[in-house]
């Protein structure tokens, strides 16, 4: 099975967030407070994935990330996501998500070749803002690299 480190974490997160009840979508005004405070973070996440460069793409991951995602990881996650829709354009936000420990912030994003949804997944008490999870989806993206 053709899977890429990047969404099997994004994955992994949310088969522990399914087993902690729904997510619950934060009001409106903290909701743009909380995507306003990771926008650095988010923005700095992906266009170190554009670049195919790690360092930059890790660099606000938590321990749990960083031992997933790695120099001989990473080549493979780039190469499924960015090689299948194209190098990241841009984003808006859609919402912003409460699931037991975590908060999540889900995007429009628009690549090259495609619109894929991203989530992006902190935990609620890490006042740092780390990445604890993240996840890139869109028909492509699960028709190209599904089990064949």
């Amino acid at each position: 099975m053709k899977l890429t480190r990047l969404p099997l974490v994004g994955c992994l997160v949310a088969l522990m967030l399914i087993g902690c009840g729904q997510p619950v979508q934060v009001p409106v005004d903290e909701a743009a407070a909380f995507a306003a405070s990771v926008e650095p973070i988010v923005e700095n996440c992906l266009t170190g994935l554009n670049e195919k460069d790690l360092a930059k793409h890790t660099r606000d991951f938590d321990e749990s990330m960083l031992e997933v995602v790695d120099a001989t990881t990473f080549p493979q996650g780039y190469d499924e996501v960015i090689g299948v829709v194209g190098k990241y354009e841009s984003r808006k936000m859609v919402g912003v998500f409460d699931q037991a420990e975590f908060r999540f912030v889900v995007y429009e994003a628009q690549f090259e070749k495609d619109v894929v949804t991203i989530r992006v997944v902190f935990k609620r008490d890490d006042a740092a803002h780390k990445i604890s999870g993240l996840w890139f989806d869109s028909e492509k993206l699960r028709a190209e690299n599904a089990p064949k």
